[in-house]
């Protein structure tokens, strides 16, 4: 006896994958065609930058790769003014960590394009001294060799350091929160567009206090 069901299952499961891989490779022309680019242009436009941000392909794992491969076709204004978007949409940075570093200390001009105008107000009018705060492995902190990425915000630390996962090189290691205050004149940027108060700090010097 024919079993209909099966063979009904069997049809759409491989109609399914036909569907599938026809994306796949639509998505891998889209993604080939994007990089071309790389190689016609001295310089992309903002409407092409976009492209290697949020664009077909492109997701949470890759993007900052992206910012990477595309970096030597922008333009001083146009590098500063799209890294916290690449940077900020990021997971799993863990694995950037050196080379972030080199990327927010470029000497490129034009730097205060790394903030918005609403962000730079904000850091202008903070004490001369700041407290910031970062959550991260206890091996972080006894390397002294610590992130970027702290904040104003101490309740932004705790979740770092307690439910955030999608760092996934550290998600099962111990961590803490490690403050320290420093010249506000030391802070690189101030970024606000996800409602972390993110501060961008490139100092290296001994954690003042852990929790």
């Amino acid at each position: 006896m024919i079993d209909q069901q099966a063979i009904k299952k069997s049809y759409s499961l491989d109609k399914f994958l036909k569907l599938r891989e026809k994306e796949n490779y639509k998505v891998q022309k889209i993604i080939q065609e994007r990089y071309a680019l790389l190689d016609e242009k001295d310089q992309l436009t903002d409407d092409e930058i976009s492209k290697f941000c949020i664009g077909i392909g492109v997701d949470d794992s890759n993007r900052f790769d992206n910012f990477l491969e595309i970096a030597p076709k922008l333009s001083d204004q146009q590098y500063w003014n799209w890294l916290p978007q690449f940077y900020t949409c990021t997971d799993n940075t863990y694995r950037y960590k050196n080379i972030i570093k080199t990327v927010f200390g470029s000497n490129r001009s034009k730097k205060k394009y790394l903030m918005t105008d609403e962000e730079r107000e904000f850091l202008n009018n903070l004490d001369d001294k700041i407290t910031i705060y970062r959550g991260m492995t206890v091996q972080e902190r006894d390397s002294d060799e610590f992130g970027i990425s702290w904040t104003l915000d101490e309740e932004v630390a705790k979740f770092y350091r307690d439910d955030y996962r999608r760092n996934y090189a550290t998600a099962n290691k111990t961590k803490c929160i490690v403050q320290k205050t420093i010249n506000k004149s030391d802070v690189v940027a101030y970024l606000n567009e996800r409602n972390e108060q993110e501060v961008i700090y490139l100092g290296r010097s001994n954690f003042d206090s852990e929790k």
